[in-house]
């Protein structure tokens, strides 16, 4: 069950459009190895930061991959922003429609994320420290998922 009114965005060909202007989307990761593709479309010579926020309480550790419209990886993203989200910074070459995709990094990554693209002239990105993978924390289990699943 998803509460993400994107889906399906699983492949290229159902990819989400995102405007590159800072707008917010809302959506659900769902667990199997679910992947989100978003499409949007970039102008050359211009700065893009594509980045996701998701609580912390969640079992969500989210990466991103840039993808050039023809399907070649441009750049990806593992934990470049806070608190395990990625966060991507990237100077188009040429213009045209990219795409990107966000899934887990673990298997059983499940919860609510938002997701923008924001567009700069002149990008200067920020020096961040990465932060080290931890162990995750047990994962709590409902009495109604043992006895209905």
């Amino acid at each position: 069950m998803t509460n993400d009114t994107y889906e399906p965005n699983n492949e290229t060909a159902t990819a989400t459009s995102i405007a590159a202007g800072g707008t917010i989307q809302n959506h659900f990761m769902g667990a199997c190895g679910d992947e989100d593709y978003f499409m949007f479309s970039a102008t050359a010579g211009v700065s893009y930061i594509m980045e996701t926020t998701s609580p912390l309480d969640q079992f969500l550790d989210l990466t991103l991959a840039l993808y050039q419209g023809n399907g070649m990886l441009v750049d990806s993203d593992d934990d470049g922003g806070t608190d395990f989200n990625p966060s991507l910074y990237w100077t188009c070459q040429t213009s045209g429609d990219y795409y990107f995709v966000i899934e887990g990094f673990w298997d059983d990554d499940i919860g609510n994320y938002s997701v923008s693209v924001i567009e700069s002239s002149a990008l200067v990105k920020p020096i961040v420290v990465p932060e080290i993978k931890r162990a995750r924390p047990e994962k709590k289990i409902r009495l109604s998922e043992l006895l209905f699943n």
